[in-house]
């Protein structure tokens, strides 16, 4: 409940820990954020097979019409896609068996299939970010029995994310400065690429590695951004592990990037509880839930 929580942070009741923030878990977990509602009615709420809300790429709770879930299949991710000369698509990845899962689109009072996969097991956690007119779609699994890359859907199929020196099998993404940026997965799971801008190529040194040892994973991405009378428009791009939480500020590839470790008390065991808000970065960390400011000290 964010109101609420506004009105808790005016009063500084809030401790602070490395610049972190904990928020009320319970305000938040009543009511996450705004709702995104489909014209249609009557509606329902979307949950998952354990009765949890579902949530958009932007963290909103999904309500639609009764009567056109995606065929009685559980959904594990949704997606709005925004685009330029487009209608806004909601859309969908469905598991349809042990091993399959569609991407689905909501056309008015029914779900079409728009793309296919195979995955090797069901412990995948999808996700989704749209770059330059494109959802691509990260798995941090071997895809089809043979493709180690994201995929993409282009708003009309869904195929393999190309691009020179791709990373392997990534686990997260998100859009950073015009760059895709990727994260974990099996392979590196300390590891954050960031591609050149707007395009998808990506550079043999356009990585940072997030304390490695540690024992922890990177577990999510975010972009803090916050706009206020006092400061401005300011971006740090945030990596969060199950162990720790670090930022990054300045132009990548600059060379004068800041890589900054911002707690190593706090981490963050699921990408599906980031959301950025008017005060920071909010994210559910392993006994509380918690806000990323926009400060730069560790």
């Amino acid at each position: 409940d964010l109101s609420e929580s506004e009105t808790r942070m005016q009063k500084g009741r809030f401790r602070h820990l490395e610049n972190l923030v904990p928020l009320g878990l319970r305000s938040l977990q009543r009511k996450p954020g705004s709702t995104v509602v489909v014209n249609q009615s009557p509606i329902i709420q979307v949950v998952d097979n354990l009765g949890n809300p579902v949530t958009d790429n932007a963290d909103n709770p999904v309500v639609i019409s009764s009567g056109i879930t995606p065929i009685g299949l559980r959904i594990v991710k949704l997606h709005t896609f925004v685009r330029v000369g487009f209608p806004t698509e909601l859309l969908a990845i469905v598991q349809v068996n042990t091993t399959t899962f569609n991407l689905v689109r909501l056309n008015v009072n029914s779900w079409t299939v728009i793309g296919s996969w195979t995955l090797p097991n069901t412990t995948t956690r999808h996700d989704t970010a749209t770059w330059q007119g494109k959802v691509i779609i990260t798995t941090g699994q071997t895809i089809n029995g043979s493709s180690s890359t994201p995929l993409v859907y282009d708003g009309s199929t869904v195929t393999a994310f190309t691009g020179t020196n791709m990373p392997v099998r990534p686990q997260y993404v998100t859009v950073y400065q015009e760059r895709v940026i990727l994260a974990g997965g099996p392979d590196n799971r300390h590891r954050v690429w960031f591609s050149d801008p707007l395009v998808s190529n990506f550079q043999a040194t356009s990585f940072h590695n997030v304390r490695v040892g540690s024992g922890g994973e990177v577990s999510g991405l975010g972009v803090n951004s916050i706009t206020t009378s006092d400061q401005g428009a300011q971006n740090q791009l945030a990596i969060l592990k199950t162990d720790a939480v670090a930022t990054i500020f300045g132009e990548l590839a600059s060379g004068n990037e800041i890589l900054t470790v911002r707690s190593i008390k706090v981490g963050c065991p699921s990408h599906k509880t980031i959301v950025n808000s008017p005060f920071g970065l909010i994210f559910t960390g392993n006994d509380s839930v918690y806000i990323l400011d926009q400060g730069g000290g560790e």
